[in-house]
């Protein structure tokens, strides 16, 4: 999630600043190599990483799996289980840095650019709104590894800021259909079809035909 939401805002960024180089890394079959960072990614975590453990005490994840549980004869120091997670800290921390830094630098040239009344520079609806929509999930993603990154090296984090990491990071995975619904209007038409499809309207040929009208044929038998 992290990687592809890297990789969607430097595809928006491109896209709005430097189209011809958006074009020659994105577009055509170009595209399908910016699957495997993630896919590579993820099989790393899987594979080698020590996974988070639910803590129904903090109501979230944490890197220590006996979270605010003392007298543990299992429990290791905060220090020790931070060091085996090192990498998903890692993680956290370029989501962090990177993504406020490439939509403040698009944000600065739209800024700049829209000021200056002699540049040519053309913006389209639809770029703004995919703009909106990278925007709206980055965001999103940003405040969960912030969020989760200050519970798990916090000594007694609030209980509040527990459940908002977690309502956030589950808002990650999910938000993306309420966003793509409310902002995406092709999407949205063609989702709202498939509920509301009309069923009483059938192709015959070039013309069509409610039911009431679908003409009849008699055929007498001799």
């Amino acid at each position: 999630m992290c990687a592809t939401c890297i990789i969607l805002a430097i595809n928006r960024s491109l896209d709005l600043i430097y189209p011809q180089i958006k074009s020659k890394l994105f577009e055509g079959n170009r595209c399908f190599l910016w699957y495997f960072p993630p896919l590579f990614w993820g099989l790393y975590f899987i594979a080698f990483e020590i996974p988070h453990i639910f803590s129904s005490r903090g109501l979230a994840f944490f890197f220590q799996p006996y979270f605010n549980i003392s007298n543990s004869k299992l429990k290791l120091d905060e220090a020790s289980w931070n060091q085996r997670h090192r990498i998903h800290s890692i993680n956290n921390s370029i989501v962090i840095v990177l993504l406020p830094l490439i939509y403040a630098f698009m944000c600065a040239f739209f800024f700049i650019k829209t000021r200056n009344k002699t540049a040519k520079i053309l913006v389209t609806k639809m770029q703004k709104l995919l703009f909106i929509q990278a925007f709206l999930l980055c965001s999103i993603t940003v405040t969960a590894a912030i969020i989760y990154v200050s519970i798990n090296y916090l000594p007694s984090p609030p209980i509040f800021l527990n459940i908002l990491a977690q309502f956030t990071w589950q808002s990650s995975h999910g938000a993306a259909v309420i966003i793509y619904l409310l902002l995406n209007k092709s999407l949205r038409k063609a989702t709202f079809g498939l509920f509301f499809r009309e069923t009483s309207v059938f192709p015959l040929t070039k013309t069509r035909y409610s039911k009431k009208q679908i003409p009849v044929l008699k055929v007498t038998v001799h």
